[in-house]
């Protein structure tokens, strides 16, 4: 027979009370969702304001963060990080190299493969963009005491483990 509303389940619990945990963790995950939106949208207003101070564009700046993080990395790679064809990403990359940001060179063992890197003066302008959203982020989490800082390190590491597919 099924289990009515109200009635115990075998493990003692109302199928009410089920419901109400399941909406309960639902708002919960509301209100969270709520907060990194809030964070997110701050810090979009420090990424804005570097990116117009340097004349990049949003996938520009992508790009120098993934070659950053995957120096020497395939142009394929690169383009679908950056979420575009990899015919956008030749144009993307003729501009950064231009500027002299970044270095695109050919694979010695595959001629149709390029591999980027970034140039001295590109590693300086990401370092800065990284350097000034770790400042930012540092002042943030610094209001935290130290048993707050250790469940935030718990949280994100889960949350990291989680995206690398390591659960």
């Amino acid at each position: 027979m099924s289990e009515q509303r109200g009635e115990e389940s075998p493990l003692g619990a109302s199928a009410d009370d089920s419901d109400a945990a399941v909406d309960e963790r639902e708002a919960l995950i509301a209100r969270v969702l709520d907060l990194q939106r809030s964070i997110v949208f701050a810090q979009m207003g420090q990424q804005s304001a570097l990116m117009g101070d340097h004349r990049l564009t949003v996938a520009q700046l992508r790009l120098l963060l993934f070659i950053h993080a995957r120096p020497g990395r395939p142009t394929a790679e690169a383009a679908a990080f950056v979420g575009v064809l990899p015919s956008i990403l030749t144009g993307i990359v003729k501009r950064l190299v231009e500027r002299g940001w970044v270095e695109s060179t050919t694979d010695v063992e595959d001629r149709r493969v390029r591999r980027l890197t970034l140039a001295p003066e590109g590693a300086t302008l990401v370092e800065g963009i990284a350097g000034a959203a770790e400042k930012d982020f540092t002042d943030d989490i610094g209001v935290l005491d130290d048993a707050q800082l250790a469940q935030l390190e718990g949280i994100l590491s889960t949350i990291v483990r989680v995206r690398a597919g390591d659960n």
